[in-house]
């Protein structure tokens, strides 16, 4: 899930939530 951990730096918002899930 590399492009997801990309998207947390543009959207920290909901980009977290998912640093945490995955």
């Amino acid at each position: 899930m590399s492009a997801i951990c990309q998207v947390t730096g543009r959207k920290p918002q909901f980009g977290k939530t998912v640093s945490h899930s995955h």
